[in-house]
Formats: C-alpha cells, structure tokens, sequence
C-alpha cells in the first residue's frame, strides 16, 4: 500500500506583519474539526524566537501540538506582537477536543514578503 500525502497552502495579507499573521492563524483553525468544547476560557501566552518565516512555521506547529497534545482549542488572539527577532502572542483559550488531518507546517515553499501595500505569508501544510 502506498501511502499518499496532500499538502494545503495558506496565504494570508495585512498591513502588518502582526495583522498578517492573525490572518494566517485564521485561515489555519479553519482547517480544525472541534468537536466537544468546555466553556473554560483563559488566557494563554506563547513566545518564539526568530526570524519572521521561521516565526510562522513554529507558531503554527506549537498551535497544532497545544491542540492535539494539551486539547488546547485557540477562541481568539488578544494581543500579538513581533520586535527585535521575538514574538510575544496572547491567546484565550478553551479546552476541548479537536480533529485534523493537519500533520504540520513546513518551511518549504514558504514566503514571508513585505510590499509597499502591506505583508503576505504563505506556507506550506503537511496534510
């Protein structure tokens, strides 16, 4: 048996790179099946290191690994925050159980681009 592998693109645009990013995170929990949710929301903060596209490929697979290992579901961003190679993210968060066929983001194909008319990302999802 032959295994078969798909992979899904994201792209996302905003004035900033922050907004940008928000946009991405969008597009990625539009990908997740929730199906049983609590009603426990709490904030939740995750810091990386890096430079801008290796910032996109780890915030999206330590979002993967909160859901699938910790039954972290992401409600929305509060705040999030990119200075001087870090960025800072403030999350609430529920608990409950997800499903994805999302195996993780890769770095390959991935383009970071600031233009006169804001910022792009695009990234490359291992499904």
């Amino acid at each position: 048996m032959k295994e078969h592998t798909t992979d899904l693109y994201l792209i996302a645009y905003g004035h900033s790179f922050e907004s940008a990013l928000i946009e991405l995170i969008k597009a990625f929990l539009s990908h997740i099946h929730i199906k049983k949710k609590k009603n426990l929301k709490e904030k939740f903060h995750i810091i990386l290191d890096g430079k801008k596209d290796e910032i996109v490929v780890k915030l999206l697979n330590e979002l993967l690994y909160l859901m699938e290992t910790e039954d972290k579901i992401i409600e929305n961003i509060n705040n999030i925050k990119y200075s001087n190679g870090k960025l800072n993210v403030e999350f609430y968060i529920n608990k409950g159980e997800v499903e994805t066929e999302i195996k993780s983001a890769t770095y390959h194909d991935l383009k970071v681009e600031h233009k006169n008319n804001g910022w792009s990302i695009r990234v490359l999802l291992d499904i």
